[in-house]
């Protein structure tokens, strides 16, 4: 980035996910944005990084700059920005839920974001899509995949049968 891009932003303190509080901030504000198409970009996962660590309340620093994304595109009426962070933010919200479930943390996970843990598998499968939220599910929770896949085999073998029942 640009020096001049932080005249005005900062990384927030104390935060992890600092990138999540600021990159959207810098590249909204640019009047260019040069890219090369070429793989420059080396990306190494730290098996010590926050990602691989275990549940802490930390990760749910991404849920404040999240929501600051959202008011930020309110803010300038950005209606397909807004409709995207609010994605982003559902489906974060539904994953860290899983995430605390599996930790056995769950108690501690903030009221205004406390789904359900069904609750948080739907919302899941709808911001992700079923292949995305099913490797999931598979890696988290391997018997409650196998479950949802008979219940979706009975559901659609009695969708079939109310079909036929109708045309006659």
């Amino acid at each position: 980035y640009r020096k001049d891009r932080f005249a005005e932003i900062r990384y927030p303190v104390g935060k992890i996910h600092e990138d999540e509080f600021v990159t959207y901030k810098i590249l909204f504000t640019a009047s260019k944005i040069a890219y090369i198409e070429a793989p420059l970009y080396a990306y190494y996962q730290n098996p010590n990084s926050i990602t691989h660590s275990r549940w802490s309340e930390k990760r749910l620093d991404v849920l404040e700059a999240l929501e600051e994304r959202v008011r930020f595109f309110e803010e300038r009426t950005d209606a397909d920005m807004i409709a995207y962070s609010r994605s982003q933010l559902r489906s974060r919200i539904a994953w860290l839920n899983l995430q605390s479930y599996k930790a056995h943390r769950h108690q501690y996970f903030p009221r205004q974001y406390a789904l359900s843990f069904l609750k948080a598998v739907h919302e899941l499968e709808a911001v992700e899509g079923t292949d995305r939220y099913e490797w999931i599910m598979s890696q988290m929770y391997p018997e409650f995949v196998k479950a949802q896949a008979k219940f979706r085999k009975a559901l659609s073998l009695t969708k079939g049968r109310c079909k036929k029942d109708r045309k006659s």
